[in-house]
């Protein structure tokens, strides 16, 4: 199938290209080897196209997104609008809920197939290792930052612990999944 020849397409220096026009010095595939390797030699490209697809139909292209601070304002309207435009992908909406979280902002996509919601701080590393492997996640949303200006000056290690601590929590997860 496809996929399987697709390993055989190799690059090829920008020089070996037969017009004059300006070209980067890598380019990312050489004609010929690109017909071999998808054996379109002889056949029109749109028609070969067309088979490909064909060929491409049976695989799942769904995501499966963890969307940190999913409950506040960015992330549930994130949230909604994401699920709109992509009903087959899986949404896990991971909240602390916290002043600026409101599991009520997304109560309309409770009990749905393909939408979880985790209350969890970011902060705990255990905690969102766990649900990056549960639920094969491949797609990471960061909303979970701490924004008010007007909070970061009366309490300040609000701040320091989400946005930077929870930070690393969380890329300190992703990388170790």
């Amino acid at each position: 199938g496809l996929l399987q020849r697709m390993p055989l397409i190799h690059p090829i220096p920008g020089s070996a290209y037969p017009t004059p026009a300006t070209r980067p010095s890598f380019s990312v595939l050489d004609k010929d080897s690109t017909w071999r390797a998808l054996n379109t030699e002889g056949l029109h490209w749109r028609v070969q196209l067309r088979s490909m697809l064909q060929e491409l139909k049976g695989y799942s292209l769904s995501r499966s997104l963890l969307v940190t601070g999913a409950a506040g304002f960015i992330g549930a309207n994130f949230v909604h609008y994401w699920r709109s435009q992509h009903p087959q992908d899986r949404i896990v909406a991971f909240d602390a809920l916290t002043y600026a979280g409101n599991r009520a902002n997304l109560l309309a996509l409770e009990g749905t197939e393909g939408f979880h919601f985790v209350h969890a701080d970011i902060c705990d590393y255990d905690k969102v290792l766990a649900t990056l492997r549960e639920h094969a996640v491949d797609t990471l949303l960061y909303f979970a930052a701490e924004s008010h200006v007007d909070r970061s000056i009366t309490g300040p290690d609000a701040f320091i612990e989400t946005n930077v601590v929870g930070t690393h929590s969380l890329l300190k997860a992703a990388r170790e999944y």
